[in-house]
């Protein structure tokens, strides 16, 4: 007598584990004693769907996409996942961060979210989940071992340490970056937008470890200044085809597919890199509900929600502003911008152009310097950003996020502050390659950069500065010869010119029409001789970058990033041209 297997309750449902097809079952039916091996295999399915609940850490399934993330943190410090809403972004790093905490005894690993409440129903309970199921059910053991958590308050003092004596600790945006001092980490798991002081200040929490930094985030703010720092300059190395997006060249940028998205991208620094999975990658999303989503919504909605790619926030002044308009600075044996697929499009940076100087001085806060080289190309002239003052690298952001539309005043604005005109002019003169002879007591403009004109803010530049003439201008200052008590020409005389636009800023909307024209292009057109900006910037002007992506001019006057982009409306309105070389001359300097 055969026994027939009990009949089974209804199957689990499961996007990953699949049930067998009706052309599978029936297969299975009509093999020798199928219905009991076909009973069995079912049975298989729901244990794996079991262990997949229980224990993820060692038997959840992984979208395809954290292969690539692991891979990138094998060989890079920092990974940013930028990517769409729901895309498991979240999910992956809390396993990666619990991967470390378990696999590496005795260390330190931090989690961090944007206050205490959305840690607790958002990272914390992932963490939990992802805990060996032996190690959740220890509670506190000690003072040694503690793993102690509700649902309602989450781990208790925002922290727990492991049987193998690694520690986890959670932090909040809202707490000071401070906060972070004297813990010893081998790497942090910072989801949503984290503040770039906060970023720095895990980056000196790593130093000496090998450990890592795994930001994950969706740009619903836009291009950010966290977001900039890992995507300035940033060049896409893949591209993946988007299912909502289809047919445009929709990243903005020269040399993309149509119909794709960025979707692993090398930054500017060698040991970070993005990655940007797209929500429809996830099988665990319901069915229809991101179609509703982007229904009808704006491109730059899908890309940011969908995709992970960030537009320029509502608003911005600049608003075609994009990587089309960013150059890789030419190497020490390269004079082409930018080495890039597109490259040939460009003229050469490095061998013909002419230079202008335009300064931006402020009354409380350091001067915005900016240097342009004007080129010829075909029957028009493009414009270059290739050097600004004070720069990100040694003095900082020049603004930061802030209540403010344009953010509030960064350390650049007042690192080093009260610098004299003598003082200036050897910042000017030393960035634009003189080099002081102290034996005699000469500047040496021999291998310097041909500047051809200076202009200077008129406002400023035409007020009254104490000296020894009474009604003495910052330019009249310049103009003049400065020499030490020997008799040196310490500081030589520098012609600056008072820009034109009658004392207007670029908070003036006709300035950001008239600049905007040199950013202007069809984006949804081919890059080429008719269809082309005519602004760049180098990629190393990180202020420039970020405040063309971010600026919107609804402070006016009192705008955190207006000294920043005042220096391009100044020079906008002196109608900068190529000046052949043989007629060129510098404006100011000499040697002495």
């Amino acid at each position: 007598m055969t026994v027939e297997p009990p009949e089974q309750s209804a199957p689990t449902p499961n996007p990953v584990v699949r049930l067998p097809t009706e052309q599978e079952v029936a297969w299975w039916l009509r093999q020798p004693n199928g219905k009991r091996r076909l009973a069995a295999r079912l049975e298989e399915r729901e244990e794996t769907i079991r262990l997949m609940v229980e224990d993820p850490l060692r038997h959840g399934y992984e979208v395809p996409w954290w292969a690539d993330a692991r891979r990138l943190l094998d060989t890079h410090t920092e990974l940013a996942v930028i990517a769409g809403n729901d895309s498991t972004k979240t999910w992956f790093s809390v396993k990666y961060g619990v991967e470390q905490l378990v696999n590496q005894p005795g260390i330190d690993w931090a989690f961090m979210h944007s206050t205490q409440d959305s840690s607790k129903n958002q990272q914390q309970r992932i963490v939990w989940r992802f805990l060996p199921p032996e190690w959740r059910a220890l509670g506190k053991v000690g003072s040694q071992i503690s793993v102690s958590y509700t649902a309602h308050n989450g781990f208790s003092d925002d922290r727990f340490n492991l049987p193998n004596g690694s520690r986890g600790f959670f932090f909040f945006y809202k707490q000071e970056p401070g906060v972070l001092t004297g813990y010893k980490l081998r790497g942090v798991c910072a989801d949503e937008l984290i503040p770039l002081a906060h970023l720095e200040e895990i980056r000196t929490r790593l130093l000496g470890r090998d450990g890592k930094i795994l930001i994950t985030l969706t740009p619903t703010e836009g291009y950010t200044p966290t977001v900039a720092e890992y995507l300035a300059g940033a060049t896409v190395v893949e591209f993946r085809p988007s299912k909502f997006l289809p047919g445009i060249n929709l990243p903005n940028m020269i040399g993309a597919p149509r119909g794709m998205m960025p979707y692993i991208l090398k930054c500017r620094k060698a040991s970070a890199a993005v990655i940007c999975p797209f929500t429809e990658w996830n099988p665990f999303r319901k069915e229809g509900e991101l179609e509703k989503l982007v229904d009808g919504k704006t491109t730059s909605y899908v890309k940011a929600r969908a995709y992970g790619w960030p537009e320029k926030q509502a608003g911005t002044a600049i608003g075609k502003f994009n990587d089309v308009h960013i150059i890789q600075r030419p190497g020490a044996n390269s004079s082409l911008v930018p080495p890039r697929p597109w490259e040939s499009l460009y003229p050469r940076l490095g061998k013909r152009g002419t230079n202008y100087l335009v300064a931006d001085p402020g009354a409380a806060k350091n001067w915005f310097l900016k240097w342009y080289r004007c080129v010829p190309y075909l029957d028009r002239e493009m414009v270059f950003v290739y050097r600004e003052w004070p720069d990100y690298a040694q003095h900082g952001e020049w603004a930061v996020p802030g209540n403010r539309h344009d953010g509030a005043a960064g350390p650049a604005q007042r690192a080093g502050f009260g610098r004299g005109i003598v003082e200036y002019k050897r910042l000017i003169l030393e960035a634009e390659g003189w080099v002081w002879n102290e034996e005699k007591g000469v500047w040496d403009g021999s291998k310097a950069e041909p500047i051809y004109r200076r202009f200077i803010d008129p406002r400023m530049g035409g007020a009254p500065v104490p000296s020894a003439e009474e009604g003495s201008t910052i330019i009249e200052q310049f103009a003049l010869e400065n020499r030490d008590i020997t008799g040196r020409g310490i500081g030589p005389a520098m012609v600056f010119e008072p820009a034109p636009g009658g004392g207007r800023s670029i908070a003036d909307q006709s300035s950001l029409m008239l600049l905007n024209d040199r950013f202007d292009y069809d984006v949804n057109q081919p890059i080429g001789p008719m269809n082309s900006p005519l602004w760049f910037v180098v990629e190393d002007c990180w202020q420039s970058i970020v405040c063309y992506r971010t600026y919107t001019g609804l402070d006016g006057e009192k705008g955190a990033w207006k000294d920043c982009i005042d220096p391009d409306w100044y020079l906008v309105k002196a109608n900068p041209g190529f000046v052949d070389e043989n007629t060129a001359a510098v404006a100011g300097g000499g040697a002495y």
